[in-house]
């Protein structure tokens, strides 16, 4: 990397640092270039010298909380040695991460998105968003385990994913906004039940 391509690095890392502070303090619909701007120490012109428009600083965003949660979700299980208590540990690690991060949940599921012209895709990100999320892929990798053992074929694990991922995130976002006096393990035990159903186990996971 070149020193001007260091220096425009290092300076996207202060406006991202920036931008994490007031989000947690203001919550994503307080982010705003000119809060960015003024918390990083600069002009606000300076912003757009590293990103185009405030869509593309939330996609560098989403890029950092997708990876941060991953890396937070990794710690708790071993690769190469899927079951069902692996299974468990990456659901309760990753409403966890989100339990104590809502905020970054938003940012990720519902201002960062890119159906909603919140979201701009750089160059330089493309590549990243156009491959399935790390934490997609470790849930689909204990799951294709466990169901291919049953005589699954991969593209109805695919089918059973999927649904588990979509109940999942439905549920997480229902929680967080709605029922955030109800205790993380009551919840997590409502999400070990409908993985059982939808994953046809007679015991619970």
């Amino acid at each position: 990397m070149h020193n001007g391509e260091e220096r425009a690095s290092s300076l996207r890392g202060v406006f991202l640092a920036a931008a994490d502070r007031i989000i947690e303090k203001y919550g994503a619909d307080g982010l705003s270039v000119r809060k960015i701007a003024a918390a990083a120490g600069y002009s606000y012109a300076a912003i757009y010298s590293y990103f185009e428009n405030i869509g593309v600083l939330k996609a560098w965003l989403v890029k950092d909380y997708l990876e941060e949660s991953a890396d937070y979700v990794e710690k708790q299980y071993t690769k190469g040695h899927e079951t069902y208590c692996d299974l468990k540990k990456i659901l309760f690690s990753y409403c966890d991460f989100f339990y104590k991060n809502p905020e970054k949940f938003s940012i990720i599921f519902v201002s960062g998105n890119i159906d909603n012209n919140q979201l701009s895709l750089p160059p330089e990100l493309i590549d990243f968003f156009s491959r399935p999320p790390r934490v997609s892929r470790m849930h689909f990798n204990v799951i294709y385990s466990i169901l291919s053992q049953k005589g699954y074929k991969k593209k109805d694990i695919e089918v059973y994913s999927d649904i588990c991922s979509s109940y999942l995130h439905g549920k997480l976002s229902y929680y967080l906004y709605r029922e955030k006096n109800k205790k993380l393990e009551e919840f997590m035990d409502d999400i070990y039940t409908g993985y059982s159903l939808i994953l046809r186990e007679g015991t619970s996971i």
